[in-house]
């Protein structure tokens, strides 16, 4: 957290400068750019949850190796142990912090993988929820008990049908 908070105040020159001219431009195209910041943010904390998960792993798992009699039968460590680890710090890019370094690839693999989630499987989504029903108002009538004999129901019966039909034909 220090290494943030050093790099803002070295910067913050540019970070105001940076707020003032990109605030109208995401005002006016918020739109289009709230739901990109939304998935960025999510793509986001996806990465450094599966990151301190693994981590976690690899410290337990790494723990685990050191404590069992399947490596440590005589009362010490094997003389090639070296513990699981990945940087849970700001480095996380370096792959010379990580062992197995295969590690690191696995990371950037599962990466790819929440970026397509985010991107393909739940896209930002552009345009407004529009209601699709009625978009005026009926017309009020009076209403009478007797039914004129044009209107379609799903209730009638076949024989009802035709007299309509019939009824109709003569006018």
């Amino acid at each position: 957290m220090h290494t943030i908070i050093q790099h803002i105040e070295e910067h913050l020159a540019l970070y105001v400068v940076a707020a003032v001219f990109g605030a109208p431009v995401l005002y006016l195209f918020r739109r289009q750019s709230l739901p990109v910041i939304y998935h960025s943010i999510e793509y986001i904390i996806y990465c450094v949850l599966f990151h301190y998960f693994t981590g976690g792993v690899m410290r337990l798992m790494s723990w685990y190796r050191s404590e069992t009699s399947f490596r440590n039968t005589d009362g010490s460590l094997a003389k090639d142990f070296t513990p699981f680890t990945t940087p849970l710090n700001l480095h996380f890019w370096e792959k010379e912090l990580y062992h197995p370094q295969w590690f690191f690839y696995v990371e950037a693999v599962v990466a790819m993988l929440l970026l397509y989630v985010v991107i393909f499987i739940r896209p930002a989504r552009f345009k407004r929820n529009v209601y699709r029903g009625r978009t005026e108002k009926p017309e009020k009538t009076k209403k009478t008990s007797v039914r004129e004999p044009g209107l379609a129901s799903r209730m009638r019966t076949d024989a009802q049908r035709a007299r309509l039909r019939k009824i109709r034909g003569n006018q």
